[in-house]
C-alpha cells in the first residue's frame, strides 16, 4: 500500500471511532440525541467530502 492510501485508512478509522466516541461518551451528558445528529450529520458532510477528494482522480490514471 503506498503511503496515500495508508492516510485514507487511517482517516477511515479515526472517523470510525469519533463515529462511535463523540456522540456515546462526549455528547451523552446532552441529554438528548440532538447533539449526536448534530454531530454525525457533520461527520456524514466531512466523509462524503472526503469521498469526493479520493476518488475525483480515479478516472484520470489513464488520461495523463
Amino acid at each position: 500500500m503506498r503511503r496515500k492510501e495508508k492516510l485514507w485508512c487511517l482517516w477511515a478509522a479515526v472517523a470510525a471511532v469519533f463515529d462511535v466516541v463523540v456522540p456515546f461518551g462526549i455528547v451523552r451528558s446532552v441529554g438528548s440525541l440532538s447533539g449526536a445528529f448534530a454531530f454525525w450529520l457533520a461527520l456524514t458532510v466531512i466523509v462524503v467530502i472526503s469521498g469526493a477528494v479520493v476518488t475525483a482522480s480515479w478516472g484520470m490514471r489513464g488520461r495523463r
